[in-house]
């Protein structure tokens, strides 16, 4: 039987093209909720477990939160439902801490002039 043939007889649709956000050649994925949190130790920044819209778990996908601006509200509610603990909030201020240390340490301003 030929590609493209229906042995019932139906009219064979051409395959459409996926949908883009803004109508460029990207696809536009849709997230549909995050599954979980953790902090890069590469990059130390904190990421999100991404679950597609209409994808399987295999497509799950760790993203930075500089990546997730579009995606406010879901954050706010996964924050919500599962907000920081201690460890995570202690791990986060650390790097947040070591990062300020060195920017100020390698900074050629003085911030000690007034004290």
């Amino acid at each position: 039987m030929p590609p493209g043939h229906d042995p019932f007889g139906r009219r064979m649709l051409p395959q459409g093209r996926e949908l883009t956000e803004d109508g460029g050649d990207e696809p536009f994925y849709e997230i549909s909720n995050f599954l979980n949190r953790r902090i890069n130790a590469t990059t130390c920044e904190l990421e999100y477990q991404v679950r597609w819209k209409n994808w399987g778990r295999v497509h799950q996908k760790w993203l930075p939160i500089s990546a997730l601006n579009n995606a406010a509200e879901l954050l706010d509610d996964c924050d919500t439902r599962h907000p920081p603990t201690v460890e995570e909030r202690r791990k986060f201020f650390g790097i947040f801490w070591e990062s300020y240390y060195m920017h100020r340490k390698n900074s050629s301003i003085d911030l000690n002039v007034y004290g």
